[in-house]
């Protein structure tokens, strides 16, 4: 009986150990940096120099007080692509379209790299649907489906809004949609 308890106690962990090493890891996207709107996803730009960068995006899903306490604290910040998208996209929440397409174009002339292109260009797109500027929102839909992204999530954002886009536009059918949305969940799951 002596002999059996070690053995069994060995065999436990061993099993226990290999059982570990076979599990994946599963690492959940941030999702601050986009935000669920009435027909696109809106992008924000990942991590800017400025302080406080990351908590005043996170509270851009916040309610219209909120939204107005995080535009001051923006416009006191340095000025570049990042904070003007999210100013934009601050805007873009509270309904200001105009003050909202001006922030995002600013955004727009100032960026930098493909990402800041593509996330001010979503924006942009977003914001010009609101206004009945369906000319202007594929123009940058697509313009933001066409910048190399390598980030997987923001990809799929883009792919996604590509999708509703061409849905709204009445290029594909309803059940082309739902193909493609399940090819694109079956993608998400692989990141």
């Amino acid at each position: 009986m002596r002999k059996i308890f070690p053995f069994l106690a060995f065999i436990f962990i061993i099993s226990i150990m290999l059982t570990g090493c076979h599990k994946k890891t599963v690492t959940l996207a941030d999702d601050t940096w986009y935000i669920v709107d009435n027909n696109w996803i809106l992008m924000l730009c990942e991590e800017a120099e400025q302080e406080n960068y990351k908590g005043l995006v996170s509270q851009l899903k916040g309610n219209g007080d909120v939204l107005k306490t995080v535009i001051e604290q923006f416009q006191g910040m340095e000025r570049d692509a990042k904070t003007e998208n999210a100013l934009g996209v601050a805007y873009l929440r509270l309904r200001r379209f105009d003050d909202a397409e001006r922030h995002l174009k600013a955004a727009l002339d100032l960026s930098v790299t493909e990402e800041e292109k593509a996330c001010a260009l979503t924006n942009l797109s977003e914001c010009c649907l609101y206004q009945d500027k369906i000319d202007e929102v594929d123009r940058y839909a697509e313009e933001a489906y066409e910048k190399d992204i390598s980030d997987p999530v923001k990809r799929l954002i883009l792919d996604s809004n590509m999708l509703k886009k061409r849905y709204l536009n009445s290029e594909i059918s309803y059940k082309q949609v739902i193909k493609t949305a399940k090819k694109l969940i079956k993608q998400e799951k692989n990141y």
